[in-house]
This record gives structure tokens, C-alpha cells and sequence, in this order.
């Protein structure tokens, strides 16, 4: 059996909600930029995700998703059924017709092995998995490359930096040459009103926000 995309996103946007947001929502814009899952493809996860009740959504300012359950409470088989994967073994689907209307000498087989898997899927909860050594190494190490990621060593920026590109002011041609070679840094510059980036999200989400105000 080969879990699909649809089902191995969906266990780990999952467990990046279960890690991140014990108590607060988790944007999916985050979960975009920490698990490199595109942004439409989670939206469409997690509207199955919220019909099957696994997950709670909030609006507004800060906004996203919740569990709506407790993490051990949630079972990777409920996942993925949720996102309507099929982990079916069998090529006739069940319908034991695979074989000129009849089933295969091998049906029977198929059908234990669709048993096991999903005894198994449902036997492990979401916090089981992130309460693996090896699951927590792997979130160590990724918050850790975060860090370096946003602080550079050969630059040592704190924060990101936006360019006005609707600025009309021309800028002094030493200037130019010095930006640009700051430009392939990904993550530390970019556009404050573009959608195509983590800082560009919450740049609007701020506005957003502000106007409320």
C-alpha cells in the first residue's frame, strides 16, 4: 500500500496543528511555510478536515485552525478517511468482481491485509506520533534551522525587510547594487502586499487588523 499525497499531507498538517496549537489557532499559511504543502492544496484539506469534525476553524485577525479534539483522541484512520483517501487493496474495490464478475483467487488475502492496515492506522493518534524521540528530534531540528533561516550569520537581520515597489523616488545606483545582493535571501525580503509569501500574509492580516481598529 502507497499513501497518497492527499492522505500524507493531511497526517501532517495534522500534527503541525497538534504541535503548534495546543491552545491558539494555527494559520495554514504557517503550515504552508513550515511543511512546504501549497497553501490551496491545505485549504482543500482542511475543508474536508472541518466537515469531518477533526477540525474547528477561527475568523478574523490571528485566525485558523484549532483541533477539535483532544490530539490523542484523534487517529491517523480518521484523517485520512476523513480526506476521502483510499487505502483499499483489492482492485475490485470490495465488490468481488475483479475476475469475469467473480472475485480473485487472491481477494480474500487483500481483504486481511485492508484489515491490518486499517487496525493500525486507527491503533495511533496524533499524539502518539509526537510523542516519538524521533518526532521530537525532528521538531528540534527544524525550529532550529527556522532560527538560522530568518538570522543569518553573514547578515545577522532581526527582522524581515519590504521593498516599496510602487515607489516613484529613483533609487541612487551604489544603493541598487548593495539591495540586490541581498535579494536571493528568501524569507528576509520580499513585497509587504504580496500573497506569495509567510511575511506577506501577516503584513495583510496587520492591515487588516489596524483598519478594524
Amino acid at each position: 500500500m502507497k499513501l497518497t499525497t492527499k492522505g500524507r499531507y493531511a497526517i501532517t498538517a495534522m500534527l503541525d496543528v497538534a504541535i503548534n496549537g495546543p491552545t491558539k489557532s494555527v494559520a495554514l499559511h504557517d503550515i504552508s511555510n513550515r511543511q512546504s504543502i501549497s497553501l490551496s492544496y491545505l485549504e482543500q484539506l482542511f475543508s474536508k478536515l472541518r466537515n469531518a469534525k477533526l477540525v474547528k476553524s477561527q475568523r478574523g485577525p490571528g485566525g485558523g485552525y484549532l483541533l477539535a479534539k483532544d490530539s490523542n483522541k484523534i487517529s491517523l484512520f480518521d484523517v485520512i478517511t476523513a480526506v476521502d483517501e483510499n487505502i483499499d487493496q483489492t482492485q475490485c474495490g470490495g465488490k468481488m468482481n475483479c475476475n469475469d464478475s467473480k472475485p480473485c483467487l487472491t481477494h480474500n488475502v487483500w481483504i486481511d491485509l485492508n484489515k491490518q492496515i486499517n487496525d493500525y492506522m486507527k491503533s495511533i493518534t496524533l499524539e502518539n506520533v509526537i510523542s516519538r524521540d524521533d518526532v521530537k528530534q525532528i521538531i528540534q531540528m527544524n525550529t532550529n534551522n527556522n532560527l538560522n533561516y530568518v538570522k543569518t550569520n553573514e547578515n545577522n537581520f532581526d527582522t524581515p525587510i519590504y521593498l516599496d515597489y510602487s515607489a516613484t523616488t529613483p533609487v541612487d545606483t551604489r544603493v541598487a547594487e548593495k539591495m540586490s545582493e541581498c535579494l536571493t535571501i528568501e524569507g528576509i525580503f520580499g513585497n509587504p502586499a504580496s500573497r506569495s509569501h509567510p511575511f506577506g500574509w501577516d503584513n495583510i492580516e496587520r492591515l487588516q487588523s489596524d483598519s478594524l481598529e
